[in-house]
């Protein structure tokens, strides 16, 4: 996505007031800023418009038009508050006929106006800079331009950007939207597109992946049969090695890195009841007691070095043994065994993942020929790659796994395997430290001992209960039976054809980033964060609340973290509950000798009674 500027222009009408329909641009609106205000990007100009609106303020002094927010880039959460508090305001005055009626409502039709205001505005503050520009329209009057066909042609002709339409009506057919003046305008100019207002409220409030840049993040050899400390020794030349098979190719990131919410330290202001906020700087300082007095004295940065800890001392290595800490690697895979992809866990497959491809560039036919064959052969053999990874020259050595994948190209090349047109590639992902992991053992409810080691005695029903207990204990599994299968090309598609070209949240209109691919689960977490983040600033910022209200965990997301049943394990868990003859316990609050006290002075307790409580 390069520079881009978008105009918004909600057409204030007392039907789209009434309908409900600029409260749904607003929510729509308030999403798409509070993203802008996240990235921060100094490229991204945002510019906001009241058509048919009672109030006049803009650069023509056209009236009805009413310029809420000039152009501004990056814009800050509290021009986006300003936004929306302006426009919730005039919808409240309008609902409350607070708003003087010295213009009917009949008489505001100004829509056109309205884009020709926000196109002469587009010109006169960014001239001829190359950027993508592009308005977007909320009305629910299609018909709402006077416009002749003539004067369509002449108006795209004038207007040098791009039109996106949010349709407001209830129900409408797309015939009948492209049969509309909008409409015809719509299809007269050149990339414009036109959605629903409920697709796009849909559209925020669903789980979506974030799109992949296709940006080269690996080149490098992949090696088979080599080793690593004759590679090194051989100044990691592969030809040295006979037993060595070296393939040429390029890693492309699979899945987005998610970063947790930037936060910064700010300074709290509060002058005449209002509250402000300055960011600091961070300055770090060194300190350290005095030899001769308690009190601690500063030191410069230049005097403090990094030590290790020996015993009760700490060490610093003198430089020649510190050189020697650091293994001069090269970026490559080598591939160490292999293992059958049934006994790889999917909770292990918790970092960021790669796709490898063989190397186009730097390598010739021949890499792309052997990587073929090698994606073939585990593929068939259903098996996966445990390789030594390193993404980077002189960059901390990685264990990782290579799985096997036939991804749909949509390009046309003859001679592929059963006629289908497919890119073979690999999915690297990082496996996890022992340490990161943890494995939990469970008793067996049968054979078991009593703390002296006397054998429990067991009925009749034991090994039903064992086995009962046992496929209780999968149930509980998150890795659902459904996803056992073969490798599918549905879950991925190339990189090419789904570069985005704007930041706005838009529908995706093309297919593919399934959400059923059991390996892109998402940072849970992360987007738990920004869910109650944004609920705060609307609740509390915007509509000004007194108490905030934590929003429900979203459906989508709540599915992933809850363990999957089915009716038939549901049935063996009844049955299982029948066996072991497990009853439900209320929980008492208190117990009637404990109910002393009142305030009623009849109710307290005598000596004696207390006396006896003490000794039972």
């Amino acid at each position: 996505m390069s520079a881009e500027s978008t105009s918004f222009i909600i057409d204030a009408s007392r039907s789209m007031v009434q309908d409900g329909n600029v409260a749904k641009a607003m929510a729509y609106l308030e999403y798409a800023l509070l993203e802008k205000v996240k990235r921060q990007r100094k490229t991204d100009w945002i510019s906001c418009y009241l058509s048919n609106c009672h109030n006049t303020k803009n650069s023509q002094d056209i009236p009805g038009i009413y310029q809420v927010q000039s152009f501004v880039a990056p814009i800050s959460t509290e021009q986006t508050l300003n936004i929306l508090r302006e426009v919730n305001s005039y919808s409240q005055d309008l609902v409350n006929d607070e708003v003087k009626k010295e213009i009917p409502d009949n008489e505001l039709q100004c829509m056109i106006q309205c884009l020709l205001v926000a196109s002469l505005d587009l010109k006169s503050q960014f001239n001829k800079r190359k950027l993508l520009r592009q308005i977007v329209i909320f009305t629910d009057d299609l018909n709402g331009l006077d416009l002749t066909p003539n004067e369509i042609v002449v108006l795209q002709e004038e207007l040098n950007l791009r039109l996106i339409l949010v349709d407001c009506c209830k129900e409408t057919s797309s015939e009948d939207i492209f049969g509309s003046k909008w409409g015809l305008l719509i299809k007269a100019i050149p990339g414009s597109k036109v959605y629903r207002i409920n697709e796009l409220l849909i559209d925020i409030t669903s789980l979506k992946f974030p799109i992949i840049k296709p940006v080269r993040v690996f080149s490098g050899e992949l090696r088979l049969g080599s080793d690593p400390i004759g590679l090194i020794r051989n100044n990691f030349d592969p030809s040295a090695d006979f037993k060595c098979l070296s393939i040429q190719v390029e890693g492309y990131p699979a899945t987005k890195h998610v970063p947790s919410l930037n936060r910064k330290t700010v300074l709290k202001k509060e002058e005449s009841g209002e509250v402000e906020y300055e960011p600091v700087k961070s300055i770090v300082e060194y300190e350290t007691l005095g030899y001769d007095t308690d009190k601690r004295i500063s030191i410069s940065q230049e005097s403090v070095a990094k030590a290790f800890r020996y015993g009760s001392d700490y060490v610093v290595l003198p430089s020649i043994l510190d050189e020697k800490r650091f293994l001069n690697t090269l970026p490559g895979l080598d591939v160490r065994g292999f293992l059958d992809r049934k006994k790889m866990q999917n909770y292990y497959l918790t970092s960021e993942s790669r796709f490898i491809l063989a190397d186009t560039k730097s390598g010739g036919i021949a890499d792309v020929t052997m990587f073929n064959a090698l994606v073939d052969a585990m593929l068939e053999y259903d098996k996966i790659a445990i390789a030594r990874f390193v993404a980077k020259r002189q960059t901390e050595v990685q264990m990782c796994i290579l799985c096997p994948l036939l991804v749909d190209s949509g390009v046309v090349v003859p001679n592929q395997v059963n006629g289908e047109n497919f890119q073979r590639t690999f999915i690297l992902s990082r496996l996890p430290f022992a340490e990161d992991e943890r494995v939990s053992d469970f008793p067996r409810l049968i054979n078991r001992t009593t703390t002296s080691g006397k054998a429990i005695s067991q009925g009749k029903d034991s090994e039903q209960i064992d086995a009962l207990m046992s496929q209780y204990v999968d149930s509980l599994d998150l890795d659902a039976q459904k996803y056992e299968t073969v490798p599918d090309t549905k879950y991925y598609s190339m990189l090419n054809p789904i570069a985005k070209e704007t930041s706005l949240p838009l529908p995706d209109d093309f297919e593919g980033e399934s959400t059923n691919d059991p390996s892109r689960i998402p940072a849970i977490h992360i987007r738990r964060q920004q869910q109650v983040l944004l609920e705060y600033i609307h609740q509390k910022l915007i509509n000004r609340s007194s108490e905030f209200q934590i929003p429900e965990l979203p459906d989508m997301l709540r599915d992933i973290i809850t363990p999957h049943f089915d009716s038939h394990s549901a049935k063996e868990q009844t049955e299982l509950v029948k066996l072991l003859a497990i009853k439900k316990v209320e929980k008492e609050s208190k117990r009637p000798d404990e109910v002393y006290e009142s305030d009623d002075e009849d109710n307290i307790p005598s000596f004696e009674e207390i006396m006896a409580k003490g000794a039972r």
